[in-house]
């Protein structure tokens, strides 16, 4: 959980100071770290990232290539996916599908995606579901 932390900690330094953090204003999707939702420690597993990339007027696909971008850097590509969303209702049958490898999901959307990706971890048995951390970049964020 503390190697997680760290690195997600300076994945969010990093996204604030880039342009990608000035673009998207105050909720830029650097915020992970007050956002984020961690329950049981996680040591292994891989780490996937859900991503909408229509969320925030389209600019959610830059958030999610940026924030994949330094996860990657961070964790390496062995231990790091992302998937992106193609419709309504797509995260939820993304969430519920992973494999039993993953230990962290990372929705990045927002209050429409983190409810699809709960309601899919939901539907996996208890002993199955990974981790949920959010990276908040919809319009209003109301829940993200």
């Amino acid at each position: 959980l503390g190697k997680l932390r760290v690195a997600l900690f300076k994945v969010h330094r990093e996204i604030r100071r880039s342009a990608l953090g000035w673009s998207l204003g105050r909720r830029c999707v650097g915020c992970l770290v007050r956002r984020l939702v961690v329950v049981p420690s996680i040591e292994e597993g891989r780490i996937v990232l859900i991503a909408n990339p229509v969320s925030k007027s389209g600019r959610g696909a830059v958030a999610a290539s940026e924030a994949a971008r330094l996860l990657r850097e961070r964790v390496g590509d062995g231990r790091f996916g992302m998937l992106t969303t193609a419709w309504a209702g797509h995260g939820e049958s993304l969430a519920r599908e992973l494999g039993p490898d993953v230990g962290c999901v990372i929705a990045l959307g927002g209050d429409g995606l983190v409810n699809e990706v709960v309601n899919g971890l939901m539907a996996r048995a208890p002993q199955d579901r990974p981790v949920l951390a959010v990276i908040p970049v919809g319009s209003g964020n109301d829940y993200a």
